[in-house]
């Protein structure tokens, strides 16, 4: 009896592990490298994972030169089958009118890990010139477009003007303003 016992349990086991790997095999999670019926060697990894889109939950519309974006850029990506994305870096390109930034325009990290939930915050882009730029995240071979962002001068913030962004009075106090402290804005 002991032996029938022992053989279904055994089959039991086996069984759960089948279904448990093709429910993760169905979700695109592993891969199999490996497999040896005798001793039961085998061996699961876990399958490097596409971004298939990158999502913009938040973005700054403008900031000053010299403080901290807010609020800031937060990313959120997903595989093909719309589920989170973990640890997949992620990296940014700043970009103003005359091109691609460098380091010596701005501060902050530039390239992070996303989380569990596939979501990535840079909580500490800082510009140090006026003028307006956009950002490039870049994932895998994806890249998403943020909205342009206007730097101001130093001390100044967006309840100054009272101007909805983007309109026609908005952007005549923000060339005024750019010209002021020696920046430029096409």
């Amino acid at each position: 009896m002991e032996y029938v016992d022992l053989v279904k349990f055994i089959i039991s086991l086996v069984a759960l592990a089948v279904i448990a790997f093709i429910i993760l095999k169905k979700k695109k999670r592993l891969k199999l490298t490996g497999l040896n019926i005798g001793p039961f060697s085998t061996e699961i990894t876990e399958k490097e994972v596409f971004v298939e889109k990158v999502e913009i939950l938040s973005s700054p519309i403008a900031g000053c030169a010299g403080e901290v974006l807010s609020p800031p850029l937060k990313i959120q990506i997903r595989d093909v089958s719309g589920y989170p994305v973990k640890n997949k870096k992620v990296r940014l390109e700043l970009f103003d009118e005359s091109g691609l930034l460098s380091s010596k325009s701005y501060s902050g990290q530039t390239s992070k890990i996303s989380n569990n939930n596939g979501v990535v915050i840079f909580d500490d882009l800082t510009p140090k010139k006026t003028g307006r730029i956009c950002i490039f995240v870049c994932v895998d071979t994806l890249e998403e477009r943020t909205e342009d962002i206007d730097i101001l001068p130093p001390g100044l913030n967006l309840d100054f003007w009272n101007e909805p962004i983007g309109s026609e009075k908005y952007e005549e106090k923000l060339n005024r303003a750019l010209r002021m402290s020696g920046g430029d804005k096409k």
